[in-house]
């Protein structure tokens, strides 16, 4: 409070019970901003980005990729180590490399989180690779770059799993198939929509433009 002459005492306004509130709302606000980045920054992204890269660039001989048009996904495929939990944050999994794989044949098994939250909103963004996995459908296109080859996939089947038990889906095959089981939430176990998909030729190139090659 202060004195005015001719007014009296006039009680001054404490900005600091006003900067509290300004505070949680912004770190709300923030918070917030964080948690949706995944689907709001989707929205913004042109819906052919993903396809565009696929016709542009051919696969390389130095880095596996996992490409999922319909939900803008291309991430990096990571062979399975000991502790998965810094190649989840970032991209798939080969899980079980000796069950199968898209040149070899037999069941190609990758694992990947849908959404895992970080610190500022790009980095939700590149740790939720997969957010959109629910988009998918049946006969959607997937592509795997393996070893300087890109293999097409047609989604088979998707089935919601819950618990941890996922051997009969983790199996060998006798045919060539991809694999994808996608955790709801990093380091939350129990519940995963598991993607799977049969492969039906390799890309090639021809007159500098992309052409599937059937498999036999």
């Amino acid at each position: 409070m202060r004195y005015v002459h001719g007014r009296g005492i006039i009680k001054q306004k404490d900005w600091k019970i006003l900067v509290v509130p300004v505070l949680l709302l912004s770190a709300a606000a923030y918070l917030a901003v964080t948690y949706y980045a995944p689907a709001l920054l989707y929205a913004i992204e042109p819906a052919d980005a993903t396809a565009k890269k696929l016709v542009a660039a051919r696969p390389g001989n130095r880095e596996n990729r996992l490409y999922i048009p319909k939900i803008n996904s291309d991430i990096p495929i990571s062979v399975s180590q000991r502790d998965e939990s810094e190649a989840l944050q970032v991209g798939a999994v080969n899980r079980k490399p000796d069950n199968g794989t898209p040149s070899t044949g037999g069941n190609f098994i990758l694992a990947a989180n849908q959404f895992s939250l970080g610190i500022t909103p790009l980095q939700t963004k590149s740790q939720s690779p997969l957010y959109h996995i629910t988009k998918l459908q049946k006969d959607d296109d997937i592509y795997i770059d393996f070893s300087g080859v890109r293999f097409a996939y047609k989604v088979q089947e998707l089935r919601l799993v819950f618990g941890n038990d996922v051997s009969d889906l983790e199996s060998r095959t006798a045919d060539k198939r991809l694999t994808l089981l996608v955790a709801e939430s990093s380091g939350k176990a129990g519940k995963r929509q598991a993607v799977i998909a049969k492969q039906v030729g390799r890309i090639v190139w021809s007159n500098n433009q992309p052409r599937l090659q059937a498999s036999n």
